[in-house]
């Protein structure tokens, strides 16, 4: 089959397509396209797809009760050849002959095993509404009397949420009244109440909090510097290691060490699309992956709540350098099991790659 051929018709003739909108939400090799709002058709030759088998997700959305079905459609290519694992697909090797194996769509690939995204545990599925997990994105099943796209509209509801009063929320109607459902940072009836992160803030050595949006960042004293003031000024400006190596330090401690870059430096990217400072930035950074990052399970630590975390643990992770490049920060860092020893790059961006999967958020 080449491009253009007509697969058939999405909706069936005579139905008001009005207040209907479909989409393609997942396009397998972006093999199909709608024309006329209803007619599914190829977009390429069918030659031309370099994977063994994938699939299409269809929405349809009514605009006017905001509820949407998904259909999908498997596609199977039977030229490709190759012997993959369960759970993986075919392609071809740009830049060899042979054909590759990855893993299919809506799954990563973790140490070679293909892992499911769970897309439901971002999602915000307000007044009982359901989360239905999709390829790549969700869909919320909502309660009868509620529609949108996260079940936060009340049908036939007063205007209370018209305007939002919800500085940075999810406005939700109740009755003649509405609640908000607020951004994390913030609080209050109208969620315009920044949460002062310095209340259970650790800054040692007389370093002083400053508050931050979701964060706080500790302005210390010249004789100590890191997130907390917790590591001693200068040390790695003194210490000089061999160009394979960088220098490290631990909390509290006075004598650094060299670790080698190839097999502990960890180089992570990010667009700063918020318009946050790098410092905040860093410092939210820092806490997602020593609290969110599941990297305390490899040391045995005892569970501890997450602002008990906040005091200086075994793993700790040692900023190299930041740096604000454009619209980008980078950051280099090193990840400390404890004062003494350090994680491998592969075994914390293998972890950080299932539970780490938007920092910037």
């Amino acid at each position: 089959m080449t491009k253009g051929f007509e697969i058939g018709r999405l909706i069936r003739e005579g139905v008001d397509m009005e207040d209907m909108v479909i989409t393609i939400t997942q396009n397998f090799e972006d093999l199909f396209t709608i024309r006329d709002s209803s007619m599914l058709l190829l977009a390429n030759d069918i030659e031309s797809i370099n994977m063994t088998r994938g699939s299409v997700t269809v929405q349809i959305l009514d605009t006017d009760s905001m509820e949407s079905a998904l259909h999908q459609i498997k596609v199977e290519n039977h030229n490709m050849k190759c012997e993959c694992k369960a759970g993986m697909v075919c392609v071809a090797n740009r830049n060899s002959a042979e054909n590759v194996c990855r893993c299919e769509d809506d799954y990563d690939e973790v140490e070679g095993r293909c892992i499911q995204v769970n897309d439901c545990l971002n999602a915000t599925c307000v007044n009982g509404g359901t989360c239905i997990d999709d390829i790549r994105s969700y869909i919320c099943r909502c309660m009868k009397g509620y529609k949108g796209q996260n079940c936060e509209i009340k049908e036939n509801a007063t205007s209370s949420c018209v305007p939002n009063p919800c500085l940075h929320g999810i406005c939700v109607p109740d009755n003649e009244n509405y609640k908000c459902a607020c951004s994390p940072g913030w609080t209050g009836k109208n969620c315009s109440d920044d949460i002062d992160e310095c209340i259970m803030a650790t800054c040692y050595n007389g370093g002083t909090c400053q508050d931050r949006l979701e964060t706080y960042v500790c302005e210390c004293p010249t004789d100590w510097e890191g997130v907390h003031c917790h590591l001693v000024a200068g040390l790695c400006k003194n210490r000089n290691c061999n160009t394979t190596h960088v220098c490290v330090a631990a909390a509290f401690e006075r004598s650094p060490i060299c670790v080698d870059e190839e097999k502990h430096l960890i180089q992570l990217s990010y667009d700063n699309t918020a318009g946050v400072p790098i410092e905040t930035f860093q410092a939210r950074l820092l806490d997602f992956i020593l609290h969110h990052g599941r990297l305390p399970v490899l040391t045995n630590l005892n569970q501890r709540t997450r602002r008990q975390e906040q005091t200086i643990g075994e793993v700790q992770v040692f900023v190299v350098s930041a740096v604000e490049q454009g619209d980008k920060f980078v950051f280099e860092i090193v990840v400390l099991k404890n004062p003494s020893d350090v994680f491998t790059k592969d075994a914390v961006l293998t972890i950080l790659a299932v539970t780490c999967r938007d920092i910037s958020k």
